[in-house]
């Protein structure tokens, strides 16, 4: 293991992808909480190069008490929006996978940043009630990034629009 803090480790072979497809902050593992919860962003299109609409995918293990939802943002920008329609669904053995949008049309050429973050329940509530109301109403206004939920951290990684 690489160790970056007391509080975070990445093991080698991590490291390894995450300098081979330019995907920095792409895991984040956490001993705090009761039990491990970790995050990792594995998949974000094809090597960190995004269409306007495109998979990201990573696996996780999250504590009982936490969802995972997964943001973007343009690079630079102060708000990030949820993808997927709601929280990720994590699969048995940890995979999950969102459809994103990379923002609008005209941002050709753009970096965008995801980020994977476990949120706890009382936030989750809150993030479905934002896609409930986009929904209905059409709009979906920009957010805050949600703080992990206790013993958790999320995992960023910066991608290129090119479509």
């Amino acid at each position: 293991m690489v160790r970056f803090s007391r509080r975070l480790a990445v093991a080698p072979w991590v490291m390894a992808i995450t300098v081979a497809f330019g995907l920095s902050g792409a895991c984040a593992q956490t001993w705090g909480a009761p039990g491990l919860c970790s995050v990792m962003i594995q998949s974000a299109g094809s090597a960190g190069v995004v269409m306007q609409s495109d998979q990201i995918g990573g696996v996780s293990t999250l504590p009982s008490y936490a969802s995972l939802w997964v943001f973007t943002q343009a690079k630079g920008a102060n708000q990030w929006w949820p993808q997927g329609g709601g929280e990720a669904r994590v699969f048995m053995g940890g995979s999950w996978s969102v459809h994103a949008t990379f923002g609008l049309p005209q941002e050709v050429g753009k970096d965008f940043r995801v980020a994977a973050v476990p949120v706890d329940s009382a936030t989750d509530v809150r993030l479905a009630e934002w896609v409930q109301r986009g929904n209905t109403t059409g709009y979906y206004p920009g957010i805050a990034l949600p703080k992990p939920a206790y013993g958790c951290t999320s995992a960023t990684v910066t991608v290129h629009r090119v479509q």
